[in-house]
């Protein structure tokens, strides 16, 4: 393996491991390299999806108002 391999998978693993992102609120695992922002399903929020949007309660289910 090339020496550029082996930093690309160092940077690579670090940026995944770097993420966080909740594991209930978050599409995935991944982040924004900028921000470091997480994408997020519909009714979670904040830079890791580990809450419920306004109007929704019950994290991790985070359901809707009745």
């Amino acid at each position: 393996m090339y020496f550029s391999h082996i930093i690309f998978l160092y940077t690579f693993i670090k940026y995944i491991s770097a993420c966080m992102c909740d594991e209930h609120g978050a599409v995935d695992d991944l982040c924004d390299a900028t921000t470091g922002k997480c994408t997020c399903k519909d009714s979670f929020a904040n830079d890791k999806c580990s809450e419920c949007i306004e109007g929704f309660f019950g994290y991790p289910n985070c359901q809707g108002k009745a």
